[in-house]
């Protein structure tokens, strides 16, 4: 939204990023000096501003990027910069209120274009069981497609001599390709064996446990604060034991990167 009138002297406000990009700095922002003049009271905004127009860019994801302009009812041209706008998911700090006029909505906003859509955490466990699994399946379904090939020729030829084996069959009529496919799902029922269900069923029991076992483990329990550790996906517990270093900035992002840590150790100790 573009500021028009705030509480404090000057048209300043303080706002808080961290939402937007982790800064927790309190950082200032001013209505221009015309704009200012113009909105002393609501009233006088309502009235003043009343068939103003704002023309500036499309929605983007630029945080600190703003280009376009206020043309009043007069006539009159102002220009518009970053430090006259407020991004929706920043906090207003030291500041009791402020006038603005609603320049970006909903999925148009800054922060909403930024939203990426999260990924799901896989473990490399779960990723080559999965992986496993469909070989296994391509495997059965094979070996099912062979031995339906090789009962339906053994059965389409097989005449009056083998009656015994299918007491009551009416299906003379049925031709070799159908009796491929239905000996085809048959064979790959009868093979459901080759996926070990039970696995995935123990795998998924294991994953729980240790779940628990992280949540009530008072070696990671915050006392101070009384926090304990809160397991948000038991899938990625086999990860635990690969962090080697973990990296924190200012912000309090955490970043992982093993291999550029060691690429970054070995040249400089080459250079020193």
């Amino acid at each position: 939204m573009l500021m028009v009138s705030t509480s404090l002297p000057k048209g300043i406000a303080y706002v808080e990023t961290k939402n937007l990009d982790g800064e927790t700095n309190l950082k200032h922002k001013q209505v221009e000096k015309t704009v200012l003049r113009l909105a002393p009271t609501e009233e006088h905004a309502l009235s003043n501003f009343n068939g103003a127009v704002i023309n500036c860019e499309g929605p983007n994801e630029y945080l600190y990027k703003f280009e376009g302009n206020l043309t009043l009812p007069d006539g009159a041209v102002i220009p518009i910069d970053p430090d006259q706008i407020l991004l929706r998911g920043s906090c207003l700090r030291n500041t009791e209120w402020i006038m603005g006029i609603c320049v970006y909505s909903g999925h148009e906003t800054k922060i909403m274009k930024n939203g990426a859509k999260s990924k799901a955490k896989v473990s490399k466990i779960a990723k080559a069981t999965n992986n496993y699994i469909v070989v296994t399946m391509l495997f059965q379904l094979s070996l099912s497609i062979v031995a339906a090939v090789a009962t339906s020729i053994w059965t389409f030829f097989r005449g009056s001599a083998y009656w015994y084996i299918y007491p009551g069959d009416t299906n003379d009529d049925q031709s070799l390709v159908s009796q491929i496919a239905q000996q085809t799902g048959i064979w790959f029922i009868a093979l459901m064996n080759f996926v070990p269900i039970s696995l995935l069923v123990t795998l998924e029991m294991i994953n729980f446990i240790q779940a628990y076992f992280i949540s009530v483990d008072i070696a990671l329990t915050d006392e101070p604060r009384g926090l304990q550790a809160s397991v948000q996906s038991s899938n990625l517990n086999e990860e635990l034991g690969m962090v080697h270093y973990i990296f924190s900035d200012k912000t309090g992002t955490l970043t992982q990167n093993v291999m550029e840590f060691k690429r970054f150790s070995v040249g400089m100790h080459e250079y020193g």
